[in-house]
């Protein structure tokens, strides 16, 4: 291939066989990029355009289809070529002859103007010599040949002067690409600009370097200039995967082309599937599909057999059903396809429809055959609404609430009111309604009087504790006073109504009558005891009144003071009484 480009040609003109591949190769630009350039992209397939012109200047390229018409127009960047360090096409340098200006994506800035011709509209010059054809002389200047055209002569210089044209002066402009240690990552071959004219200058990429600052630089020349940008080293740099070129053929079984080749660029490590063609007056053989992962240039190959004639051939009719059979669009034939072809059918697309299954269906055509694509209609979107329950008090006071429950428009919603302790629902326990926007249901609720609480426990541990107690020990009145204050405290236990004084007064009654519970007391024996005083005669000097003492009790007596007498023995006498007993004490007259 390279030996086909003649560097010094500046240009070459795509063959049949050529491949982005080998044709980018040549000529140091990536085949992604020529690819690009020629209006395709990659991992499609493509025919390489036979005719299509790629011209080059330095690094300027431009690519023009087989009217001329200009397809791509543009400088070539480092990132767009194999070989950075090298010229594009074999070129001495990447130096532009004929310099362009190019916008921030690398494409040349349209700078022709079109300038109009000076000449008169006739093509002839608007000096004429005298009109009349005469010399000042009254002469005529025509010959005499007769064939003159009746117009004067047109007198033309005999040493026409050339215009002075002013010389421009033109500067150099560089631009260099450094990093931010000052390392060069690359520079421009210098551009030659007129005096006074604006340059604008486009950053490049360069792999594992980040541009800093604006992509593009507009300087005015006046004057030798260096426009420079400035790159900051990245930390860490992916390197770009290896990629292969693809070939798709179709071959007869001798070997012959029977359809276009087609081309793809692919990752290396990626997958590629390749779908056979179908080609009128042959069957495929072999699968309709190739599939392979891509490590290197591969060529994926699909062979055909010529049919015998006559050829059969048949109808394939497309349908678009619902999910109940029924038709949503006309249906499409496809008349007359050759027994043994490949047929892909392509799904549509039906608003308000989802297609249920694959977008295409492939068949080898063995018969009249009909492709059914199914959908499923869509559900029409419903509006939904919270509907939350609240529930409060006759002030308005929030008691408790529900989680909001989303409900459809147009749906009825019941709920039902719930218990709440120390309240009472005010109105119906349940409520329905016809959901039409978010709403809120409330429930109204009256709080309970607070209950009195009557604490009966100091009364029952007292009736508890005493209930038990007999009659036998205790009087009868003392009994009949205890026995009615037992009976009203455990009337008060019993009754509900009963208030807290009745119940504290209830206990303190029966407290006391518990309290006054009088024992009977057993009969005593008693005797009279006698206390007598005498003289030692026996006369009788005083007796005291007898005095009743228990039996068995102890009862002292006193001697007593006589005048003239004087007491014999002890002045008091002590004796457990057991009868009627009389104690004497003896005096003795005085002399």
């Amino acid at each position: 291939m390279q030996s086909k480009i003649k560097t010094d040609d500046g240009q070459y003109t795509f063959q049949n066989g050529d491949t982005f591949w080998v044709i980018g190769n040549a000529i140091n630009i990536k085949p992604e990029k020529l690819m690009e350039m020629n209006g395709f992209t990659q991992g499609q397939q493509y025919t390489v355009p036979v005719g299509t012109v790629i011209k080059w200047d330095g690094n300027h390229v431009t690519v023009t289809d087989t009217q001329g018409n200009i397809v791509s127009d543009k400088v070539v960047s480092e990132t767009d070529k194999i070989d950075p360090t090298k010229p594009v096409a074999g070129q001495n340098s990447d130096e532009q002859k004929n310099p362009v200006v190019i916008d921030s994506n690398g494409n040349v800035a349209n700078n022709q103007t079109n300038t109009n011709s000076n000449q008169n509209p006739t093509g002839n010059s608007t000096t004429q010599n005298n009109p009349t054809g005469n010399n000042s002389t009254g002469k005529s200047n025509q010959s005499n040949t007769g064939n003159n055209s009746g117009r004067g002569n047109i007198n033309k210089p005999t040493n026409p002067e050339k215009p002075v044209t002013p010389e421009v002066k033109k500067f150099a402009v560089s631009v260099v690409y450094k990093d931010t240690e000052g390392n060069i990552l690359g520079k421009d071959a210098d551009v030659k600009i007129e005096e006074g004219r604006q340059f604008t200058a486009t950053a490049k990429t360069f792999e594992g370097f980040t541009l800093q600052g604006q992509p593009t630089q507009t300087v005015k020349v006046n004057a030798d200039k260096v426009i420079t940008f400035t790159y900051k080293k990245n930390t860490e740099t992916t390197i770009p995967a290896e990629k292969f070129e693809v070939t798709i053929q179709y071959l007869n079984e001798n070997g012959d082309t029977v359809a276009n080749t087609n081309h793809v660029t692919v990752e290396d490590g990626g997958e590629y599937t390749a779908h056979a063609e179908t080609v009128e007056g042959y069957t495929l053989t072999g699968d309709s599909t190739q599939t392979i992962t891509v490590t290197a240039n591969t060529t994926i190959t699909f062979n055909y057999t010529k049919n015998e004639n006559p050829v059969e051939k048949f109808d394939v009719i497309v349908e678009f059903i619902d999910e109940n059979g029924k038709r949503i669009a006309d249906e499409e034939v496809t008349n007359d396809i050759e027994k043994g072809q490949v047929f892909t059918a392509t799904a549509k697309t039906f608003d308000g429809y989802t297609l249920d299954g694959e977008t295409t269906q492939t068949i080898t055509v063995t018969g009249n055959t009909t492709i059914k694509f199914t959908y499923i209609k869509d559900v029409a979107p419903v509006n939904k609404f919270n509907v939350t329950v609240n529930y409060v008090d006759t002030l308005g006071n929030l008691l408790s609430v529900d989680e909001p429950v989303e409900v459809e428009e147009g749906k009825k919603f019941t709920t039902t009111a719930k218990t709440i302790e120390g309240y009472t629902l005010i109105g119906d326990t349940t409520q329905t309604i016809t959901v039409k926007w978010d709403t809120t249901v409330i429930f109204t609720y009256e709080k309970n009087e607070e209950p009195i609480v009557v604490d009966k426990t100091a009364l029952q541990t007292l009736v508890d504790n005493i209930k038990d107690t007999t009659k036998n020990n205790y009087t009868d009145e003392s009994w009949i006073a205890f026995e009615t204050s037992l009976g009203l405290a455990q009337a008060i236990l019993n009754d509900a109504e009963a208030t807290q004084a009745e119940v504290d007064q209830s206990k303190i009654n029966l407290q006391q009558a518990f309290d006054n519970l009088v024992e009977n007391t057993p009969e005593v024996n008693k005797f009279m005891v006698t206390v007598e005083h005498k003289d030692t005669e026996g006369n009788v000097l005083e007796t005291e009144a007898p005095v009743e003492v228990e039996d068995g009790k102890q009862f002292k007596a006193n001697a007593g003071t006589f005048t003239g007498y004087i007491l014999q023995g002890a002045d008091s006498q002590t004796i457990t009484v057991s009868a009627d007993t009389t104690i004497t004490f003896v005096y003795e007259k005085m002399k």
